[in-house]
């Protein structure tokens, strides 16, 4: 067993499933792990829950997956990359179990191409059609943008062009790469879109968690759909939600009922980053943090 505090890993993806916990993140370069508890505080594993087959194109970089239940099976969202940098994608992998074992599902990237990209999340709307949102980066238009596209029904395939929400330049607390402590080194130089999460206010606003780097350090951030459509207008925050040298958040609801948002932290290149879950409410319409929640 493992305490959550010594669990070194990126971007934390959190599923309840039949009263288990599984927790999913950036862990290595070998696949996509998962590990998981009973109680968010000792936890099993890890276990490869896709280890890629031989002739699998992507060679490194399996970053931040997301593992979502829909129509009873489990799809994980994974970023992936081959040996250029410029190759980053997203795919979807899909599974009968949370532990896996993932296979591939999507033929290939479900991000365009010829476009560096990361972070794909599902998104399924009111009328129940399913959409993937995710980042095209700032390495090919340097002020990072975010997209969403339809998928087909199965989520295997897209099911439409890319719409554009907004571009990273938008937020007005967001500052360049160049100026923060994080290492991007001298030829990364731009504006980032990260980790977008969306979810729903008991009012029906429709918001996205998403993360970029404010001040220095790396932060986490909200943005609100105008018409409460996936597709926008969106309106982003005059300040940060959570500015801990953390992000990457998504939002669930503990057996206690707390919401909660895991992060990583500190943003570090190194071993230091680790899951800090806070606890969020509701307040005036918008999502706002209550503070560290105790694990």
């Amino acid at each position: 067993m493992l305490s959550i505090h010594d669990i070194h890993i990126r971007d934390p993806y959190l599923l309840l499933h039949d009263d288990t916990y599984y927790l999913y993140g950036t862990v290595n370069d070998q696949g996509f792990s998962v590990y998981w508890s009973d109680d968010l505080i000792e936890f099993e594993g890890p276990r490869l829950a896709f280890e890629p087959p031989a002739g699998f194109w992507a060679t490194r970089q399996y970053w931040a997956p997301e593992v979502h239940r829909y129509r009873d099976r489990f799809y994980l969202f994974g970023s992936v990359n081959d040996d250029d940098n410029f190759h980053r994608a997203s795919q979807i992998f899909v599974a009968d179990h949370p532990l896996g074992p993932f296979r591939t599902h999507s033929a290939g990237p479900i991000t365009p191409r010829p476009w560096p990209c990361l972070d794909a999340t599902l998104y399924v709307d009111e009328d129940g059609t399913p959409w993937t949102v995710f980042c095209r980066e700032f390495i090919q238009t340097y002020d990072g943008e975010m997209y969403a596209m339809p998928l087909t029904p199965d989520l295997a395939a897209p099911a439409g062009e890319p719409s554009l929400l907004f571009k990273a330049t938008e937020a007005p607390w967001i500052i360049r790469t160049d100026e923060t402590a994080y290492p991007f080194g001298p030829d990364a130089i731009g504006y980032i879109t990260d980790g977008p999460y969306l979810f729903r206010l008991s009012n029906s606003t429709l918001g996205m968690l998403w993360s970029s780097f404010s001040k220095d350090q790396y932060t986490i951030a909200a943005a609100y759909s105008v018409s409460g459509k996936v597709t926008g207008p969106w309106v982003q925050e005059q300040e940060p939600l959570l500015r801990s040298n953390g992000g990457h958040g998504m939002l669930f609801h503990d057996k206690a009922g707390r919401w909660l948002m895991p992060v990583h932290e500190p943003n570090q290149p190194a071993l230091a980053e680790r899951t800090v879950f806070y606890e969020v409410e509701e307040r005036e319409g918008k999502l706002a943090v209550k503070g560290k929640a105790a694990t």
